[in-house]
């Protein structure tokens, strides 16, 4: 029998979530990496904004493992450590970085692919 109770059980449930979530975002940002990064070529210009969407996709690489990493601490605790002010910044890191990525490339291919 468990030693866990259902509150303790479903914050688990929880935080496996969103390591799962986290880890989507992390497989999509390198992905978009790499398939920018075979369209670099035929770029005719503004790769500028290619920088912008790779240090975007970067930040989210970053934030999100830093989410992932949180997340695994928080399983040794049950679930029952408090939300830290690094687990925040890194969320936003993770989301945001991932918004400027992709608007970035969207932008990028509408300039120079279109």
């Amino acid at each position: 029998m468990s030693d866990l109770t259902n509150h303790e059980t479903r914050m688990l449930e929880a935080r496996k979530m969103q390591v799962d979530a986290f880890k989507q975002l992390v497989t999509i940002s390198t992905g978009s990496i790499v398939l920018a990064s075979a369209f670099l070529q035929r770029a005719s210009g503004h790769k500028w904004i290619f920088a912008v969407a790779l240090l975007g996709f970067l930040a989210s690489i970053v934030g999100c493992m830093g989410v992932i990493f949180d997340c695994v601490l928080d399983l040794e605790h049950k679930g029952e450590r408090p939300t830290t002010a690094f687990y925040l910044a890194m969320c936003g890191l993770g989301i945001l970085g991932f918004l400027v990525g992709l608007l970035g490339l969207s932008i990028f291919a509408l300039l120079n692919l279109g």
